[in-house]
Order: structure tokens, then C-alpha cells, then sequence
């Protein structure tokens, strides 16, 4: 059946229910409106191009009118489909389906999605990573030698350029590094973890706009927060994952707001117990805390994860791509070996491995064991329209993924197995622009060169 014919079938039929393949994956989005089948335009929805997806229609038990929902997609999950007509009309209604789509690859002679290039002395543990503000310096924490790393990109390389042996004064290890409004944010601490501290500071590294404080008692705040396990940044404070020891000497975990002042008591967004066995995802330091659109938003690692907005309301979001609401259990991460563990679980695991901010959208990190090594997913969601925008395959099968956003390029940087806590090779990276990831509609496979 000819693109148009098939456009125009289900514009004016919603032909019978078509046969899927079992397990098809994630969709991508679902938007109200009717489709023009001379344009493949999505009429009175917020999308303006389908470029390929579903219809659905729902016909509620009462005799009311229909109602007929239309979605881009790339993998369509076909059961998160219907239910979702079903809860628009009732959970009775009669659906009836179709789908369509375009041809996937790009044209001959296009341009290649992203390249990839190679590192040049390579760092030996990445625990974060950030862009220069020249746009083209990766700056990389080395968690082995506690010192920030600049490599600037010259294809095919990533060149190696320097290293700052004194980020602050007096000398500290480097422990996080992110940017920000200002600059950069940076945690930091003595040898003896000492002077604990995640400042703020403009681009040079050396001129301070505040800093907070962490793990000392001598503190004018009566709630201590202990440590911070990840974080970003929200106008005059930061959102961060941290323990926190209150007042009357007892633990708290979640994620808080701490303001710069050092007067002002931790808000907790989001509590849960010491013990429960989500926290080991937040511990171990992978990014599940994101900002879209100005709202904080956090992947919750239960055993379903889920997206909430943390603020300025909290709101469990019904988001995720099904294949990815999974999370397994971790060790409890009490000694040096049982990180290597943790990995492995996640190594063989489906499930999200991250989450990324960018303008309005969210972007989740999926991955899931293949036959030659792990397929990785990245799904696209616009939280305020409650829409999962689209999922693409990544070109790696490396078996843990490091992810930068950045205003022109994204880096994935590609490692290996976890060895033991410290020993993980870097394979690789590859650099995917931003304007490709701001495309309202992606599918297939992203392609690199080189």
C-alpha cells in the first residue's frame, strides 16, 4: 500500500485492528487530534508532524462520541497504547487501531547524525563531566586522581590538553563538576575529606560566587547535611540527593533543597528510608535528577521507576517507556566490592540508567543486554504536555554509558566492564549535536561516522 493510500485508509476507516510482533517497545509519544491524510499533519494536536505513529479510537460503552487519539512513534508498545485511549474514553471502550509510518533511514548523501571520535590519554574513572564554556572543551573528573581533565575536540581525536592540579585554594581533591549560570559548580575536599564543600565559581576556577558547606558539625544550620550524592543547581540553591542529620540526631534521606544560605534549613522534595534499596542508584552517583522547562524533576528507582516532578508540585509522571520500568535490586554498596556487583546487576538488566534536562524536555537512558553487547536507548519526553516525544537506538554496544548534554553537542563517552571500584576502561566517545535531539521526530537507528 502506497504512504499516502495508507494515510488515507486509516484517516477514513481506522481500519481493523492490524497484527503486531510481540514485545514491541516504548512509545513515543501520544497527542489528541485527527489526521489530513494529504499532509500527514496531526489537526488540532501540538505536534505538527506524525512523520509515522498510531490512531487509535476509542468508543465508550455509553453512546457517547468516540474519541480518537493520535501518536508519533518509533517502537510502539501497543498495550500502553490502548490503555491510554481507554483511559481518555472509559475503561470499557471499544478501541479500534491502525498504524502507519515512514521509511526510516535517511535520505542518500545526508549528513551522519553524530561522529565519533577517539580519546587521547584517556581518564581512568569518570565520576563527571561538563563542557567548557568555548563549547568545545570537554572537562572530565578523574575519580582516581581527583583532578579535573581538559580535552578539547579535534577530529579524530580527543585532544588532551591539560590538567588543574589546584581548582580552589588551598588545594583540594576534585570530587563533581557541573556548569552552571555562573560557571561551574564543583564539589571538593581535603585528603582527609576535610573541608567538604561544593562551590560555585565562575569560569576561571578561581573567583568564588558561594558555597555550601557539607559533613561538619560546626555548622549554624541545625539540620547537617552529611553528604550529597548528586545534584543540580536551582537559582539561589541546589536540588540534591543527600543524607541529611537533623536536629535531634536522627538520618533522613531524599532529595532536598538547600539554599546557599548557610542559615536555611534543608526542604525535603522527596524523603525515603535509609535503608530501602532504591538508594544505592543515587549513591552510586548516576544522573537520575533533571531539570525541564524550569521544574526539578527525579527518576524514581523503585522496583517500577517512575518520573516526578518534584516541584513546584510534587507529581508522579506516567512517562516511561514500558520496556524501562524496571529497576532490579542493588547491593547495599557497604564495602569496596560490592560496586562491581551493582554494575553487573545493571549490566544485565532492562532499565533507565539516567536521566538528562534540556529546554523543555527530559531525555531517559535505557539499556537492555543484546546478543553483541548493550542495546542503549535514548527517549525523548516533554513532561508539561505529558507527551514521550520519541525513543532512538544509540550506535554503541559499550557496556556502561557516560551522557554530557550540551548546548551544540551531546558526548557519549563509552566504558567497559567495572572491574573493580576505580578500574573501568574508556573505549570511546561519540558526539551527537543538540539541534538533532530538538528534532520533534526521530526513529531507527542514529548513525555515526567513523
Amino acid at each position: 500500500m502506497s504512504y499516502l493510500s495508507r494515510a488515507t485508509l486509516i484517516s477514513r476507516l481506522l481500519c481493523a485492528p492490524l497484527a503486531f510482533a510481540a514485545a514491541l517497545p516504548s512509545l513515543a509519544a501520544e497527542t489528541r487530534g485527527t489526521i489530513n491524510a494529504s499532509t500527514l499533519a496531526c489537526e488540532g494536536a501540538p505536534r505538527a508532524d506524525c512523520g509515522g505513529g498510531y490512531v487509535a479510537e476509542a468508543t465508550p460503552s455509553t453512546g457517547s462520541s468516540a474519541v480518537r487519539l493520535l501518536g508519533c512513534h518509533l517502537d510502539l508498545d501497543q498495550e500502553f497504547a490502548l490503555s491510554q485511549a481507554r483511559a481518555v474514553a472509559a475503561p470499557t471502550a471499544e478501541v479500534r487501531f491502525a498504524v502507519f509510518s515512514r521509511p526510516d533511514r535517511p535520505k542518500e548523501g545526508a549528513p551522519p547524525l553524530c561522529r565519533r571520535l577517539s580519546f587521547q590519554m584517556p581518564p581512568s574513572w569518570i565520576s563527571s563531566a561538563t563542557w567548557g564554556h568555548d563549547k568545545n572543551e570537554l572537562i572530565v573528573v578523574d575519580a582516581v586522581t581527583k583532578r579535573t581533565l581538559h580535552y578539547r575536540l579535534s577530529n579524530p581525536t580527543v585532544q588532551y590538553v591539560s590538567v588543574d592540579t589546584q581548582i580552589v585554594h588551598p588545594p583540594r581533591n576534585v570530587l563533581k563538576i557541573r556548569d552552571s549560570e555562573h560557571g561551574y559548580l564543583v564539589e571538593v575536599a581535603g585528603p582527609d575529606n576535610s573541608a567538604h564543600e561544593i562551590i560555585s565559581v565562575r569560569p576561571d576556577f578561581v573567583h568564588r560566587v558561594a558555597a555550601l558547606r557539607l559533613g561538619t558539625e560546626e555548622h549554624p544550620r541545625r539540620s547537617e547535611v552529611r553528604a550529597v550524592y548528586q545534584w543540580i543547581e536551582d537559582s539561589n540553591a541546589l536540588i540534591a540527593f543527600a543524607d541529611i542529620r537533623s536536629s535531634d540526631g536522627k538520618w533522613r534521606t531524599g532529595v532536598v533543597r538547600i539554599a546557599w544560605t548557610e542559615t536555611a534549613e534543608p526542604e525535603f522534595l522527596f524523603e525515603t528510608k535509609v535503608a530501602d534499596p532504591m538508594v544505592s542508584y543515587y549513591y552510586l552517583g548516576l544522573d537520575y535528577l533533571a531539570r525541564a522547562a524550569g521544574d526539578p524533576y527525579l527518576l524514581v528507582m523503585k522496583d517500577k521507576p517512575y518520573i516526578l516532578r518534584l516541584a513546584p508540585k510534587s507529581e508522579p509522571l506516567d512517562l516511561l517507556p514500558s520496556r524501562f520500568r524496571n529497576a532490579p535490586p542493588l547491593p547495599a554498596l557497604s564495602s569496596p566490592s560490592s560496586f562491581p556487583e551493582a554494575f553487573r546487576t545493571m549490566a544485565a538488566s532492562t532499565m533507565p540508567v539516567g536521566m538528562y534536562g534540556s529546554g523543555e524536555h527530559l531525555y531517559v537512558l535505557g539499556r537492555s543486554p543484546g546478543g553483541e553487547g548493550t542495546n542503549w536507548f535514548l527517549t525523548r519526553i516533554t513532561p508539561r504536555q505529558r507527551a514521550v516525544d520519541w525513543t532512538v537506538r544509540l550506535p554503541t554496544t559499550a557496556e556502561h554509558l557516560a551522557v554530557v548534554p550540551g548546548e551544540s553537542y551531546w558526548a557519549f563517552i563509552e566504558k567497559g566492564e567495572v572491574r573493580e571500584l576505580g578500574s573501568q576502561s574508556v573505549l570511546g566517545i561519540f558526539l551527537v549535536p543538540a539541534a538533532t535531539l530538538e528534532e520533534p521526530m526521530l526513529r531507527g537507528d542514529l548513525q555515526c561516522q567513523g
